[in-house]
């Protein structure tokens, strides 16, 4: 886009089939930047290893041709390898930067049917009691390792409150799409079959607005009855009563 109208967001087709979009809204600033990556994927421009500035478009002089990336999010450098690089931050309701999450599984455990009457058809039922996501009960948890692809080792003491579990931590500086895979590869292992009793996941959040971290913890618990109950906890750390500029900060410490 020419310098003067490269505040306005656009899409550009690639030569690998993908869209990507320049926006900025500090035209001089973010024109500090080096040539972003996606440049040679353009189909008008030229390509070349030793491209070192925006070659010129038809038309147009190199002078008077700006790109702009969006300093927030910017395409990977390498298209051909999304997967395994970094892209846009991921945002929940627009102003809360995810951070990490921790998902804590735990597996229904199957006991021997004693009832003369059913145990030929079913030689094996589930506990009547349910599987707490809370507190580490070895009568009513699965605790054998799992896995196809993938074997998932029962962690004890870790997981949510230290109550034991399967684990699986997901870093959401990397991409999207290796997000993804990794869910897909916990599905693809039996995490959310029917043997599942109990999944919590935890969520730490960053608001830079209000300079505060946010925990969140989302606890699924299953009975024998297939009936999920569904219980939400959240809690903020608040940055600015550590702050060490502040007097206030080294007189909490007195009274802690």
């Amino acid at each position: 886009c020419a310098a003067p109208s490269c505040h306005k967001p656009f899409q550009i087709p690639t030569r690998s089939a993908k869209n990507t979009s320049t926006k900025t809204l500090d035209l001089s600033e973010s024109c500090k930047d080096e040539m972003p990556g996606w440049l040679t994927e353009l189909k008008q421009w030229a390509r070349g290893e030793d491209a070192v500035s925006p070659p010129a478009a038809p038309g147009s002089s190199v002078s008077h041709v700006s790109f702009c990336p969006e300093r927030q999010g910017k395409v990977p450098t390498n298209i051909e390898n999304m997967v395994t690089e970094a892209g846009r931050m991921v945002m929940i309701s627009q102003y809360n930067r995810a951070l990490m999450a921790r998902i804590s599984m735990k597996r229904r455990k199957l006991v021997d049917h004693k009832s003369k009457a059913f145990s030929n058809a079913y030689p094996k039922k589930l506990n009547a009691d349910y599987t707490d996501p809370y507190k580490y009960h070895p009568g009513n948890e699965n605790t054998d390792t799992f896995g196809d692809d993938t074997e998932y080792v029962y962690e004890k003491d870790s997981g949510f409150q230290g109550a034991g579990g399967f684990v699986s931590l997901i870093n959401f500086d990397r991409s999207k799409q290796a997000v993804l895979a990794q869910l897909t590869r916990l599905q693809r292992n039996y995490w959310f079959d029917l043997n599942q009793g109990s999944l919590v996941l935890e969520m730490i959040l960053f608001n830079g607005n209000v300079d505060r971290f946010v925990y969140v913890a989302f606890i699924f618990k299953h009975d024998f009855s297939g009936t999920t109950f569904v219980n939400v906890n959240v809690n903020a750390l608040n940055l600015s009563l550590h702050d060490p500029k502040h007097a206030t900060t080294y007189v909490r410490y007195v009274l802690y």
